[in-house]
């Protein structure tokens, strides 16, 4: 009997977020279409597509406005956030309610408490996890990471690892710190990059720009792994993390040349161009 009950909550879940969809991109604007889309599914229908619309209505997801005499179904501002990011109700529903909390009290003397935030809630990758071993890395926090734990569970830590992994410390050295795997880490880092955006998407939509701003740039951070200030040079086509991190040392950056730094690099490519320039403009008569 549970088994029953719950796959029907989670086909519930599905029909929700179906008609949340065509809501909100225009697809269906009244009950009749709502009642249409249904039918076309496999859904064995046990709540009727009033309830599911109140459920959408009572959450704020739609409204329901009297247009030339007929109802019509329409989207609210936190539908369409939700449509634009890609998050089904209920997700839509946790994020709204984690940011809103943010927005009237951010800790912003570390980076920990923004990057929470764009931390994924699913934690499977702590199942099994030893909690003493959790626990001592807990008490050795700074004052300032301490407070962002007030609301401790399992997602802080998750938001942890992150920290220590867009300060640049490798993956190994990571994944030993907290004893979990190489490439659960890897996973938790991928997805993480993926919500953040997502997250951002969401509260660009909503209006809420001061902390869309605030947030904007962890997804290319937490995708590979650097500083806020290298954001620019991991987008160069080429320039992966490892060889970013690599930057403030010498390394193999130019084709035929010896190993160098950075700057090095770039003051040999800047001349590269003063030259050609020079020999292009030969070719017409001109001199500089």
């Amino acid at each position: 009997m549970d088994l029953k009950a719950s796959a029907y909550r989670i086909h519930l879940k599905s029909i929700i977020d179906l008609l949340a969809l065509c809501i909100c991109n225009g697809m269906t604007k009244t009950n009749e279409e709502l009642e249409a889309t249904v039918q076309f599914t496999l859904f064995k229908q046990q709540k009727t597509v009033q309830d599911m619309l109140s459920y959408l209505k009572s959450n704020r997801f739609v409204t329901v406005e009297n247009q030339n005499g007929a109802l019509s179904v329409l989207p609210t501002q936190l539908g369409r956030a939700a449509l634009v990011s890609a998050l089904p109700p209920d997700a839509a529903l946790f994020v709204f309610a984690d940011l809103q909390q943010a927005t009237r009290a951010v800790a912003l003397d570390t980076e920990l408490h923004m990057l929470y935030l764009v931390t994924p809630s699913n934690c499977s990758i702590w199942q099994g996890c030893d909690w003493n071993h959790l626990h001592n890395i807990f008490i050795k926090l700074l004052p300032a990471e301490k407070r962002v734990a007030k609301l401790l569970h399992l997602r802080f830590f998750s938001a942890l690892a992150l920290f220590d992994i867009i300060n640049e410390k490798s993956i190994d050295e990571v994944a030993s710190h907290f004893k979990i795997s190489r490439g659960t880490l890897q996973t938790l880092q991928q997805q993480s990059a993926t919500y953040a955006t997502m997250v951002v998407a969401f509260c660009s939509r909503l209006g809420w720009t001061y902390l869309r701003d605030l947030l904007h740039g962890f997804a290319i951070r937490l995708a590979f792994g650097v500083r806020k200030e290298l954001t620019e040079l991991v987008s160069i086509d080429g320039i992966d993390a490892s060889r970013n991190n690599s930057s403030d040392g010498f390394n193999e950056w130019l084709f035929g040349e010896s190993k160098m730094r950075l700057i090095d690099a770039a003051t040999i490519l800047r001349q590269r161009a003063i030259r050609a320039v020079e020999e292009h403009l030969r070719y017409g008569n001109v001199y500089i």
